[in-house]
C-alpha cells in the first residue's frame, strides 16, 4: 500500500513553506551514500530498483516533524513497502528502537525475497539502545564474517504466530528479520545473505562508484535544488523490457527535485557518449507522441550533460511554491507510476547492433 493510501485516512492541512535548503546536503549526497551499500553489479534477477525518500527534505518543505510532515504530500509520495508501515509509525520506538522523528530519509534496493531495507537515523541515535530494544524482541547477535548481524528467526521463514503489525522489521508478515547496523546506517531484509552483500559492496563504493551511476547523480548535483524522492533503475533492460534486449541507455534515475519557487520530475539517462545520447532524445520525442494523453501531457526539456558516460536529463516542471501547489509534483508520480506498469514505451530506445 502506498503512502498516499495511508494519509487518504488521515485529516488534511495547509503549512505555510520554508525554501528545502534548510535540508542542508548537496541534491545528491544522501542518496549516493544509500547507494554505497547497493551492489554495483546486481545479482539475477537484475530486475531491481532502489527506492529513496528524504524525511528532511519533506519536513523542510512542510515545517513539520514526522507523520505530519508527509501527510500533507501524501500523494506525492512513493515509498514501496514503507507506506503500509506508517501508520502504525508510533510504535516503533517500542519495536524498533527509534521513532520515525529520528530517521533522516529511508529507501530499499533488491529484488524479492532479498530486498534490502534502509534507514539513516539521526546522529543521536546510539547502538546500545537499538540493540537493547532487539535483544528484548528477539534478535540475537549472529557472527558474519563481514558485520555484526542480529538476527530473528530462521533466514526466508514465516511464522504466523509472530506477527506484530506494530513492528517495522517484517511484523506484519511475522517474517524473519535480519539488521545489519553500520550506523548512521540500519540494513534489514529476509536473511542475512543480502546484509553481507552490502556491506562488501560499501567497501568498493557500490552503486555509487558505478562511472554510469555516478555521472546520473553529477548531473542531478548540476540542477540544484532539494531531492526529495527518486527511483534508479541500474540495469533497466531487465526492469522494462520483457526479453531483456539491450538498450541503449545503461541507467536512469527518476528524481522528484524541489525548488523555492517550483518543482521538477527529472529523469536522467546514461549513455557511452553524446552522439547516443542525442539520437535518443531525438527517438524518445516521437516516441512520447504515441504516449497515452495521461502520460504525454507531461513532456520533459530534455538537454544533455558532455562527457562519457553522457547524461541526457528530461525536465517537466510543477510552477509555484510548494504551498501553492499544495505540496504536490504529479509528474513524478504519473512517470514513476507508467514505468512500473511498463506503459512508458518512448523510453524503450534499443541499441544500434
Amino acid at each position: 500500500m502506498r503512502l498516499r493510501l495511508v494519509c487518504a485516512a488521515l485529516a488534511a492541512a495547509t503549512f505555510a513553506y520554508v525554501g528545502p535548503s534548510a535540508a542542508g546536503a548537496a541534491t545528491g549526497d544522501e542518496l549516493r551514500a544509500f547507494l554505497a551499500f547497493v551492489p554495483a553489479t546486481p545479482a539475477p534477477p537484475r530486475r531491481i530498483s532502489v527506492d529513496y525518500f528524504d524525511l528532511r527534505v519533506a519536513a523542510a518543505i512542510t515545517v513539520k516533524r514526522g507523520l505530519e510532515a508527509l501527510t500533507p504530500m501524501g500523494r506525492r509520495a512513493n515509498i514501496p513497502y514503507f507506506g503500509h508501515m506508517l501508520g502504525r509509525a508510533a510504535a516503533w520506538k517500542r519495536t524498533a528502537g527509534f521513532m520515525l522523528e529520528e530517521i533522516g530519509a529511508l529507501g530499499t534496493a533488491g529484488f524479492p525475497p532479498d530486498t534490502v531495507h534502509f534507514f539513516r537515523l539521526a546522529p543521536a541515535v546510539r547502538l546500545e539502545a537499538l540493540t537493547a530494544v532487539w535483544r528484548a524482541r528477539g534478535f540475537r547477535e549472529t557472527p558474519s564474517a563481514a558485520a555484526p548481524i542480529w538476527g530473528r528467526g530462521e533466514p526466508r521463514k514465516m511464522d504466523v504466530s509472530k506477527v506484530d503489525a506494530d513492528d517495522p522489521f517484517g511484523g506484519a508478515l511475522g517474517r524473519s528479520s535480519f539488521i545489519l547496523p553500520a550506523l548512521p546506517f540500519l540494513a534489514e531484509a529476509f536473511a542475512p545473505e543480502p546484509l553481507i552483500a552490502a556491506k562488501q559492496a560499501q567497501a568498493a563504493g557500490g552503486l555509487a562508484a558505478r562511472p554510469d551511476v555516478a555521472a546520473l547523480l553529477a548531473a542531478l548535483d548540476r540542477g540544484g535544488g532539494s531531492l526529495l524522492q527518486a527511483m534508479l533503475l541500474p540495469e533497466p533492460a531487465d526492469s522494462m523490457t520483457a526479453d531483456h534486449a539491450p538498450i541503449a541507455y545503461s541507467a536512469l534515475l527518476f528524481a522528484d527535485v524541489e525548488y523555492s519557487d517550483h518543482a521538477e520530475a527529472q529523469l536522467l539517462l546514461a549513455f557511452a557518449d553524446c552522439a547516443a545520447a542525442r539520437a535518443a532524445e531525438t527517438a524518445i520525442a516521437q516516441g512520447w507522441d504515441t504516449q497515452h494523453p495521461a502520460i504525454r501531457v507531461y513532456r520533459p526539456t530534455w538537454a544533455a550533460h558532455k562527457g562519457a558516460p553522457c547524461v541526457l536529463t528530461g525536465r517537466v516542471t510543477a510552477p509555484g511554491t510548494a504551498g501553492a501547489r499544495q505540496f504536490a509534483n504529479p509528474a513524478y508520480r504519473i512517470l514513476v507510476d507508467a514505468w512500473v506498469r511498463r506503459d512508458l514505451t518512448s523510453l524503450v530506445i534499443r541499441a544500434p547492433r
